[in-house]
């Protein structure tokens, strides 16, 4: 009895001795097959197919961005021009400027409407006629048209503007390309006047009263707007605060 149970307890002990070493073949095969070289090779080109796919995407990225990127930088920079501002600690102009160069604007404006209804209703013109003064004869002269245009509605459109842009709310105005479209207009206005004069002067050899009055609002705005630009505000090129 005794050696029959011994057997049978032998034969188990073998039976599980056996069994726990094909499980730990069984282990060792999958951990050789899996950690062969054909397997690593297979996960390397994976790998490596994935790098390329990734490599691919951003070139492509790359290029698109570069592509877009001129009509964002131009889009860009016209948003901060339009944002510039100067700076927090700078007062607002004079209040005597303000009203000063609207004032002034306004006189242009009035002066500009008067040479316009001359051009339509020459009757309407009280100006002396001899010697160097002469109105109708600058008004009516070909210098006083420029592409058959009278140059009274060239002064009528350009005052008209510089009401809007001169008036005490457009000089509170924090925006700095506001100051510095409101100097470029006078600058251009100025131009304008003094290549007036020359005809009047030069090729004309008579003089406007009315036309003389115009030229020298200008002028007067010219100075004051000039004067504001150049030593109570920052210079126009200097970049500012920006919402």
């Amino acid at each position: 009895m005794a050696s029959q149970r011994q057997a049978r307890n032998g034969g188990t002990a073998n039976t599980r001795t056996a069994a726990g070493t094909i499980k730990t073949s069984t282990i060792k095969t999958g951990t050789s097959q899996a950690g062969s070289p054909a397997a690593r090779a297979r996960g390397g080109k994976s790998a490596a197919g994935r790098a390329q796919a990734r490599a691919a995407r951003e070139a492509r990225a790359q290029a698109e961005a570069a592509t877009a990127q001129p009509a964002q930088a131009t889009g860009s920079r016209w948003q901060r021009m339009l944002r510039e501002q100067v700076p927090e600690d700078m007062p607002a102009p004079p209040a005597w400027l303000q009203w000063t160069t609207w004032a002034l604007a306004l006189a242009g404006l009035g002066l500009s409407i008067y040479l316009t209804i001359v051009e339509l209703e020459p009757a309407a013109l009280i100006c002396s006629n001899t010697g160097i003064i002469n109105c109708a004869n600058v008004i009516h002269s070909p210098e006083g048209h420029i592409l058959g245009i009278p140059v009274a509605y060239f002064g009528l459109a350009f005052y008209v503007y510089l009401i809007a842009l001169l008036s005490p709310w457009a000089w509170r105005r924090r925006e700095l390309f506001v100051q510095r479209l409101r100097l470029a207009s006078i600058v251009v206005g100025m131009c304008f006047v003094l290549y007036l004069v020359y005809a009047e002067l030069i090729e004309i050899k008579n003089i406007c009263i009315w036309c003389t009055s115009v030229h020298g609002v200008t002028f007067v705005l010219f100075v004051l707007i000039v004067f504001d630009a150049t030593f109570r505000r920052p210079p126009i090129g200097v970049a500012t605060q920006r919402r």
